[in-house]
């Protein structure tokens, strides 16, 4: 028993790593002092320079994950969804918010429209949409109201929609055409506006729906028109492209009144009855005095003729037929999966002509997600600016010259997560990082729950293309922005060095140097004896 454990004992003693040379058999050559200062002086240089780095050194990491939230199940109703993170998402679901302006659009004229790979089509969204009338310098001007959906308007048709309550054309040109025609271009049309002090004239094109529903209509108001003063007219938009153009014709019909040879106002928009049409030549026969010649006093005439011109005359004119652009401001959900925002120009009551049409835009503003938050820019600041692609097109703008045209946009979204140093354990200081990893991550894990902070934000970054796309003269041009929305998340942040890998390192400095210089200590010696 005792001879096996002398044998363990012996065994154990010879695995030494630290045997000791005697000293009278050490010796010393003639660079070894000045080497051994060298030696301390290089080891202290390099200490000192890896010290301040992993105090003050940051590292950049990058990983790409799937993004589990893409995969949630769509078409869930807004009431059931959860709350929204700090990305702008909900359960499969992100918000896109944009501001933009058509400089030569009315605001009547512009539907917005959203279609997705998954079949969802939003036609005309009406919800979290609103539309500004702008001025000249495209700043906003007037409320134009939500984008809410276009009232049908009514026409004199039975309670089936399909017989028109007067009759037809034929019918109605028994006795003679009682809408006057007003074509036959600019000199004639003025000559003809002149002729009387209120002229009431249809815009229209033979090939337009709504024009050949109003017709009849109209035909009928010209018959029933006993105001000897007032005429109601016609212009055939195709034989009379060019005085259309000048009257700035977007869509058909459109109906317009001319009060002394001058438009009044703005075009009707309302019910194509022959009662409501006919009510609304009162109301500006009213307004402009022009009932007072029969029924009232001159010296009252007088006087509303007074009062309008002073009205007219304190306040700012606004001319909406000479800058009639449209700001849309508002935002979407959408599915988070390939789809379009479509702007249009179209309405339910008219049809537009396509050569009319111009979509030249400013993109104020488009993100997908909300805005990062206020309280982590100052994080964001610190993010190389490889991955600080936001917002890419705010400001940009997109003019279409020629007819038939339009900017097609395609936006790649890729969702960012960055995470802070609070979450990698620094939150406590230098102080205790260098007392241990363990304590390290305690101490971001305590600064967390303190501060409320989850360690990290996520946002969404952009890429974008443009195009001018040439539409068919017959197709009314669309500006649209495809959107593809990455399945994947890119994590990535700012790590500080770890304590360990930093004693590692010095370990590594002291051994290296040493061995390094003792090599070359030894090598100078050798040659030194081979010399001598």
């Amino acid at each position: 028993m005792h001879s096996r454990s002398g044998r363990s004992s012996s065994s154990l003693k010879s695995i030494d790593m630290f045997r000791k040379i005697p000293i009278d058999l050490q010796s010393s050559s003639s660079l070894s002092s000045p080497l051994s200062l060298f030696t301390l002086f290089l080891m202290a240089v390099l200490l000192l320079a890896e010290t301040l780095g992993y105090l003050n050194g940051t590292t950049l990491w990058e990983e790409i994950e799937l993004d589990t939230d893409a995969n949630a199940q769509f078409g869930s109703s807004s009431s059931s969804l959860p709350a929204t993170n700090m990305a702008g998402r909900r359960a499969g679901k992100i918000i896109v918010e944009f501001n933009f302006t058509l400089l030569d659009l009315p605001c009547d004229h512009v539907e917005i429209d959203l279609f997705d790979d998954l079949g969802t089509r939003s036609l005309d969204l009406v919800t979290n949409i609103e539309k500004w009338k702008i001025d000249a310098e495209g700043k906003r001007r007037q409320y134009a109201g939500r984008n809410k959906a276009q009232n049908d308007v009514l026409h004199d048709h039975d309670e089936g929609g399909g017989n028109n309550l007067h009759g037809t054309l034929e019918e109605l040109h028994e006795d003679g055409v009682h809408a006057l025609d007003f074509g036959g271009g600019k000199a004639a049309f003025e000559k003809k506006l002149k002729e009387q002090d209120y002229a009431f004239v249809d815009f229209y094109a033979p090939w337009c729906i709504w024009c050949q529903r109003l017709e009849p209509a109209w035909e009928r108001l010209g018959e029933s028109n006993t105001l000897p003063d007032t005429a109601i007219g016609k212009v055939d938009c195709t034989a009379d492209a060019v005085l259309c153009q000048e009257q700035g014709i977007r869509a058909y019909p459109t109906l317009r009144m001319f009060h002394k040879g001058e438009k009044w106002g703005g075009d009707y928009k309302g019910d194509r009855t022959v009662n409501m049409m006919t009510d609304f030549i009162d109301h500006v026969r009213d307004d402009t005095g022009g009932a007072s010649k029969e029924g009232k006093e001159e010296k009252e005439f007088e006087r509303l003729k007074k009062n309008n011109k002073s009205k007219q005359k304190n306040v700012k004119l606004w001319n909406e037929e000479d800058h009639p652009g449209c700001m849309m401001v508002g935002y979407v959900w959408v599915n988070k999966i390939p789809g379009r925002i479509q702007v249009e120009a179209r309405n339910g009551f008219q049809d537009l002509d396509a050569k009319m049409a111009n979509l030249s835009h400013t993109v104020n503003k488009l993100t997908f997600g909300t805005q990062v938050a206020r309280r982590n820019k100052k994080f964001f600041k610190s993010i190389p600016e490889g991955y600080k692609h936001l917002e890419t097109m705010n400001g940009n703008f997109y003019a279409t010259k020629d007819s038939h045209e339009a900017f097609h946009h395609f936006v790649n979204v890729v969702p960012t997560r960055y995470q802070t140093e609070d979450n990698r354990g620094f939150i406590a200081g230098t102080t205790i990082r260098m007392a241990g990893s363990v304590l390290g991550s305690l101490s971001g894990m305590l600064g967390n729950f303190i501060t409320g902070d989850q360690g990290y934000f996520e946002y969404n970054q952009m890429s974008h293309s443009s195009q001018k796309i040439k539409f068919d003269e017959d197709k009314v041009p669309t500006f649209e922005i495809a959107y593809d929305i990455d399945p994947l998340i890119i994590n990535v942040g700012k790590s500080k060095p770890s304590f360990w890998g930093y004693v590692v390192k010095v370990m590594a400095i002291i051994g290296g140097v040493y061995t390094v210089l003792n090599l070359v200590d030894r090598g100078v010696e050798g040659v030194s004896k081979k010399m001598a």
